[in-house]
């Protein structure tokens, strides 16, 4: 999975932006940890998936009543 990660000012004003890989399998739905190196240490950061590979299709099973 590619991610981009923009920094954002106090304005809300899109600073800089950096790009960096998921290194592994995530499950649909579940997390991880990544790094993506940025800049400065802005007031907040904002990430957004840029593109990713289906590897394989999961089973859902319906939840039990």
């Amino acid at each position: 999975m590619r991610l981009r990660v923009q920094s954002v000012d106090l304005n809300g004003t899109v600073t800089d932006k950096s790009s960096g890989w998921v290194v592994g399998d995530v499950k649909a739905g579940g997390r991880t940890y990544f790094y993506v190196p940025v800049g400065a240490h802005p007031a907040r950061y904002r990430a957004s998936v840029q593109s990713f590979d289906t590897v394989g299709l999961e089973r859902v099973r319906p939840e039990a009543p």
